[in-house]
């Protein structure tokens, strides 16, 4: 019995710790990776919501985390100096709320839960039916982690 203790010990404390592996963070102001991840935002917002290339913008960051392969990003479009951007796209006026994964190419957005009002229950089960799996639920923001259920 003692050896079969010592031996299950042995192997546990043999295994990989994944304390690390498991914790969400995010990325410092100016860092590569929030860099990299602002900049795919920006790409993604320009072609999907029309946004005029030549418009210099920047991200105004409520809440950014990352885990592993993927990013939660919520946020909204400012002008150089944090103030309002007067544009013709909706990127000016909502909140975007978009999920990213890092590949070999960088980081490119997965799903994109952006809006200016909140889902009814019948966007909510189509919400629910097309969101991708993968994303850890811990990087979910707190709004979508409890409607997402």
């Amino acid at each position: 019995m003692k050896m079969l203790i010592t031996l299950g010990l042995t192997l546990f404390l043999a295994l990989p710790s994944r304390a690390g592996d498991s914790t969400s963070h995010t990325p410092k102001p100016g860092s590569p990776e929030r860099k990299a991840i602002c900049d795919a935002l920006r790409t993604y917002a320009r072609s999907e919501y029309r946004v005029d290339p030549d418009l210099k913008f920047l991200w105004m960051i409520d809440d950014l985390r990352v885990l592993k392969k993927h990013a939660a990003f919520q946020g909204h479009a400012v002008n150089s100096k944090g103030g309002y951007l007067e544009d013709d796209s909706m990127i000016g006026d909502m909140e975007m709320t978009c999920f990213l994964r890092r590949g070999e190419n960088g980081w490119r957005v997965i799903a994109d839960l952006s809006r200016g009002d909140v889902p009814s229950e019948a966007e909510l089960r189509e919400i629910r039916a097309s969101f991708p799996r993968e994303i850890p639920t811990e990087i979910l923001p707190a709004f979508w982690r409890d409607k997402l259920r």
